[in-house]
This record gives C-alpha cells, sequence and structure tokens, in this order.
C-alpha cells in the first residue's frame, strides 16, 4: 500500500504541512522533561529517582526548571489537542478525545502552577490532588477516544494509543499503594506511559506532515 494513500481516503482528512512543528515540539518537551527530572535529582542530595516524587521536586529550588517542563509539555499536549481537531480523523468519540486532551494541558498547567503542594496536607482535600485525579482520568480517556481515529491512519496507532492507556490504568492504582521506598520510581514508570503518548504522536503528526504516516 502506497505511503501516501492515507491522503486521498475519503475517511481521512489531509495532515497539514504545520503538523511537523507540532511534532517538533512535543518531542523537545519530552526530552526537557525527563532532563529537568535528571537535573533535579543530580541537584538534591537528598533526592532520590526510587523515593522522590516529582512532585516534590516541583518545589523549592529546583522547582522552576521541573515547572518549567510541566509547562512546556502541557504546551506540547495542547499543540496535539490542536493538530488532531484539524486532522479531523473521526467524528463522535474521536472530538471527545480531543476536548479531554485540551483539558489534560490545562489540568498540567495548574498543576505546574499550582505553588500550595504540602507534602502534609491532606490528601484526599487538597487541590493538587483534585488536579492529579483529573489528569489521572483524562489521559486514558483521550487515548482511548482517539485511539479509533489514529487507527486509520495505520492499526499500530490505535493499538499503540490502547495499549498505553491500558497500562495506565493498571499501573495507576498500584502505584496508589505503593510504599514510600519505591514512590518516585512507579510515579516516573506512569508519567513514561503519559511521556511515551506525547512522543509516539508527535512522531506521528511529523510524518503525516511528509506523506509518510503509515507504520513501517
Amino acid at each position: 500500500m502506497d505511503t501516501t494513500t492515507f491522503i486521498t481516503k475519503r475517511a481521512l482528512a489531509p495532515p497539514r504541512p504545520w503538523f511537523r512543528w507540532v511534532g517538533v515540539l512535543a518531542i523537545v518537551a519530552v526530552i526537557v522533561a525527563v532532563g529537568a527530572d535528571i537535573a533535579a535529582i543530580a541537584q538534591l542530595s537528598s533526592a532520590s529517582f526510587l523515593i522522590t516524587p516529582v512532585s516534590a521536586l516541583a518545589v523549592g529550588e529546583t522547582g522552576w526548571f521541573v515547572d518549567g517542563a510541566i509547562y512546556l509539555t502541557a504546551a506540547a499536549v495542547a499543540a496535539l489537542a490542536f493538530a488532531l481537531h484539524h486532522w479531523h480523523l473521526d467524528h463522535g468519540r474521536y472530538h471527545f478525545g480531543v476536548f479531554c486532551l485540551a483539558a489534560l494541558s490545562i489540568t498540567m498547567f495548574l498543576l505546574a502552577g499550582w505553588d500550595a503542594y504540602d507534602p502534609e496536607q491532606v490528601p484526599d482535600f487538597g487541590f493538587h490532588m483534585m488536579l492529579v485525579y483529573a489528569l489521572s482520568a483524562l489521559f486514558p480517556l483521550a487515548a482511548l477516544a482517539l485511539a479509533r481515529g489514529l487507527s486509520k491512519v495505520s492499526r499500530f496507532w490505535g493499538v499503540f494509543s490502547i495499549t498505553l492507556a491500558v497500562l495506565w490504568m493498571i499501573t495507576g492504582p498500584i502505584y496508589a499503594v505503593t510504599p514510600e521506598a519505591l514512590e518516585g520510581l512507579f510515579q516516573r514508570l506512569v508519567f513514561a506511559l503519559l511521556l511515551l503518548w506525547v512522543v509516539g504522536v508527535g512522531v506521528l503528526l511529523m510524518r503525516a506532515a511528509v506523506g509518510r504516516a503509515r507504520w513501517r
């Protein structure tokens, strides 16, 4: 099958040339997010990848660049939502997925900007935790709702989106009961699923912009 077939199929709208820049932003945001986490751990002698959660690094002396990385990732998620909205890959649930993706970006912006994070705060009632719960629900909803549309480009992308959503829903509850000694590690594993989805869809948009959206 010709790699440009998806452009002429009536089920798919043609991708825009500017999609490639959205893809670049997504990839850069993920690289910066990973780099900021590594830099924060390296700067704090008391922190470790196993114990220290990312939310704890987003306050204090490392807060400015960890929050900056979250802002950039949120901007990338918003850009993905904007691009997928203009691609019109599907109807119904697809538009709901785009809405969830846009809401996810807003939630991430609020998380980065919420300066009242307090580890001693009662978790069930803190605004920080309300945002975390929203993020926990919005990502799998977006990934599942968008999967059918993405599969119209290639079956791989639909399976990719569903797989990460399912893994998120499995690992999320496990993280909730993770002992403190492994809290940082499990939080990073969960967030890695979100970052992998962001970079994956970013790559898809870049390939689509040059007529190579089918996975090989």
